[in-house]
């Protein structure tokens, strides 16, 4: 009786709930609504709100745990699992669906080849749905010819004519529960290793995979996994061809040191350079006296992770004579945490040498009885023996993954052999637990000033780099320590910041993070920076106009472009 006569067991769900909603409100405005109908729209309505409730973050909840407490409900798989195309109509709004010109669609790889292939395929195939193109049914013949030139920037029937869609592959940080004490990550890094072939293996042997894939990027809860993990895995998706790169980082951490050292460690572990991203990049931009005033007096740290913010800030600050008293306020630091973890005094210089020795493959290295543990008492013994096996690895491993990684570790030897000795006697003590205590630290052991001009040495390594970073406004308001808008550090990158102001402009491209769960859109994230610009900072028409143009040029330059064909294509 509600729905309409014309309802069959074939009609689609979206269908069958605009009918009912179109009957029932119908009825209400004739006075002539049912009980039961009246019954029907409640819950109905109660569903919803339900859902909503399980999908979208409401504004009383904050933090990154709040917002990974989202991402693991699955309540987006079932659209997801039967077709692309409603997503991507979803994100580019009305049905002419011209709201973005180049979307980047992460997925996870999987472990296996075929699985990778089959998610990618039907990417791929709700991709030609949503241009109003007729895929083929077979994966077999998705995959194995170029990507039709609708999704290459040519017209489709639908959507903007120059239209794009490039593919990222989303490593997923995650706790490594198998030891999750020492510190080594080992199960997360031989998880990566398997996912790192698996998507070897399936850009290899499609074309259209090649055309799409142009990134790789790794995000979730940076806390879980330090970037250094990644590095291997990122090294060898480049050295496959994949060409670009991002990672976020500098969003969530405990101190602000420990989040500038994060996005150090993402540049230079992972090898970053011209056209790559970062993402988020938080602790780069927050104002120094706004987190010292929201995040109280003290901060817990693991002493590992405080002996690496130690080191880290020194290498930045003994540069600048400015800071010469928190220079030498960090030596003594550093100095007493060595003991704490070492048992002996080590020279920051030493320290710095072997943390950027970060980046080399772990598993390479502890394979066991591969390397002795350092002899300091007989060093010049230890560095021959371990510089011979070192060779004899790389040759008898040359032209093979495992090689590529072995040359690195070879060349660290030679040209370091200390600093190599000591990251191998640091990992090996944290594979038994040292320094995984947790210590409680002040927030300000080094003043604002200090923490200013770090954030200035980070974006000057970036703009230098040739790099952009992601910005994602609603995303940051809601999971870090922001309470208005203005607040965000995306002024402060503008320049627009006079109080706290930043020496350095870095490139700047705006995200929308998870557009499910913040309930936004690209559109949405450019209104919020044009009426804050207008409203708070009281900039002219003009001069919002510019700013925001600005912003999408920059996006338009550091997007990661599908690899053009130029053939004829196979699809009608």
């Amino acid at each position: 009786l509600i729905l309409a006569p014309w309802v069959s067991t074939t009609t689609p769900p979206i269908v069958l709930e605009a009918a009912f909603l179109f009957r029932v409100l119908s009825a209400l405005r004739a006075g002539t609504l049912g009980e039961a109908s009246g019954l029907a729209l409640f819950h109905s309505l109660a569903v919803q709100q339900q859902v909503i409730a399980l999908t979208v973050q409401q504004l009383s909840q904050f933090g990154f745990d709040q917002f990974q407490k989202f991402t693991m409900t699955e309540m987006r798989s079932k659209l997801e699992s039967e077709s692309y195309a409603p997503r991507l109509r979803q994100l580019t709004l009305h049905p002419d669906y011209r709201l973005i010109r180049h979307l980047e669609g992460r997925f996870a790889p999987k472990n296996t080849d075929a699985d990778n292939k089959a998610l990618i395929a039907k990417i791929i195939r709700g991709a030609m749905q949503f241009r109003g193109m007729k895929p083929p049914r077979n994966n077999f013949d998705i995959l194995n010819r170029n990507v039709p030139n609708c999704l290459l920037g040519s017209p489709g029937r639908f959507g903007r004519p120059d239209f794009e869609l490039s593919l990222v592959a989303h490593f997923i940080k995650g706790k490594d529960f198998a030891d999750p004490e020492s510190g080594l990550f080992r199960g997360q890094r031989q998880k990566l290793q398997r996912q790192a072939q698996a998507l070897e293996a399936s850009w290899r042997t499609s074309p259209a995979i090649r055309d799409l894939l142009q990134g790789v990027d790794a995000a979730a809860n940076e806390l879980h996994n330090p970037p250094e993990i990644f590095a291997a895995t990122f090294r060898r998706m480049r050295r496959v061809g994949i060409p670009h790169a991002t990672y976020h980082a500098g969003e969530d951490f405990r101190h602000l040191i420990g989040g500038m050292r994060a996005i150090y460690e993402a540049i230079s572990f992972l090898d970053l350079g011209k056209g790559d991203r970062i993402g988020h990049a938080t602790a780069a931009g927050i104002s120094p006296w706004l987190w010292l005033e929201r995040v109280g007096d003290r901060v817990l740290s693991t002493k590992r992770d405080l002996l690496d913010d130690l080191v880290f800030a020194w290498s930045l600050l003994r540069h600048m004579p400015e800071h010469v008293a928190s220079t030498e306020e960090l030596v003594f630091r550093i100095a007493n945490a060595s003991v704490d973890l070492f048992d002996r005094e080590v020279s920051a210089p030493l320290l710095l040498a072997a943390w950027r020795m970060r980046r080399l493959d772990l598993l390479e290295i502890l394979v066991p009885g591969r390397f002795d543990d350092p002899d300091w008492g007989s060093f010049d013994l230890w560095r021959r023996r371990t510089e011979r096996e070192a060779r004899h690895l790389t040759q008898s491993m040359s032209g093979t993954t495992g090689g590529a990684e072995l040359l690195l570790i070879q060349e660290a030897l030679l040209n370091q052999p200390a600093a190599f000795a000591l990251h191998l006697e640091t990992m090996k003590r944290w594979e038994s637990g040292r320094g995984s205590e947790t210590c409680e630290v002040h927030a300000n052991y080094l003043p604002a000033g200090a923490l200013l001009a770090l954030q200035n040495a980070l974006l000057t390594e970036i703009v230098k780099r040739g790099m952009a970073i992601e910005a994602l406004p609603t995303s940051n308001l809601r999971i870090s320590y922001y309470r208005d808008f203005h607040e965000h550090h995306l002024f402060r990158w503008l320049g627009l910041a006079p109080e706290t102001p930043l020496s350095v402009k870095p490139d700047i491209v705006v995200g929308t993070d998870d557009t499910g769960i913040f309930a936004t859109n690209l559109k949405i994230e450019f209104a919020l920076i044009a009426d804050t610009l207008r409203q708070h900072f009281n900039l002219a028409e003009r001069e919002v106009g510019a700013h925001l143009s600005l912003l999408n040029r920059t996006a338009a330059s550091f997007r990661f472009r599908p690899r053009k064909t130029n053939s004829r294509s196979y699809y009608t």
